[in-house]
């Protein structure tokens, strides 16, 4: 019988979390709504809960290049901007062509903060050398669950986090771990 070397795959992203009380908060009212909504698919942990800003690549072990992760952090440590109050307000389904679907939180108005913030973050990477990873098309969310179920935009009671740090991770693909490669703390002026 011929075995096959695993390789471990990373996916190198830039997110924002909620705090941990946030998150648990999150998590809580995600695990409610599952039940009363019966789905049988995968919730996401507390801790893993985030919003993406960029994914600046998918790599298997030993072909990340190697000037990504520093030109990444220069990148990052140069954005300046203050904690991020984010209100997300709608739960929704995200269509893809696979049988689970992400469940996702969404807001209107309420993330405008993370918009601008992708943007300045977005022109710090180009600056970089990394315009190949600054897509155009962002929709702020947060996924909570995976489930073949699809459901319409429907608005929930708000949940509202502040944003005060940004990561830099690698996301062990398969595993459904995050390892931390460099944190930013979001300590600049309020805007207007």
């Amino acid at each position: 019988m011929r075995t096959h070397d695993f390789q471990q795959t990373h996916k190198i992203l830039l997110l924002g979390y909620p705090s941990p009380h946030d998150a648990t908060d999150i998590s809580e009212r995600n695990h409610r709504f599952r039940e009363r909504a019966s789905l049988k698919g995968y919730a996401l942990r507390a801790e893993l809960l985030h919003i993406t800003f960029f994914c600046l690549g998918e790599y298997v072990e030993g072909e990340m290049p190697e000037e990504l992760i520093p030109n990444a952090c220069r990148a990052a440590a140069r954005v300046v901007s203050p904690p991020i109050d984010i209100v997300l307000d709608r739960l929704q389904s995200f269509r893809r062509n696979s049988p689970d679907r992400p469940g996702v939180l969404t807001g209107s108005s309420g993330v405008e903060g993370l918009r601008r913030f992708r943007e300045t973050l977005g022109l710090q990477l180009i600056g970089a050398g990394l315009k190949p990873f600054v897509k155009s098309s962002f929709t702020p969310h947060m996924t909570l669950f995976y489930d073949s179920r699809v459901f319409p935009p429907r608005a929930i009671a708000p949940v509202r986090w502040r944003m005060s740090e940004f990561v830099l991770v690698d996301s062990l693909r398969g595993q459904i771990t995050h390892v931390p490669l460099a944190r930013w703390q979001l300590l600049g002026e309020p805007n207007g």
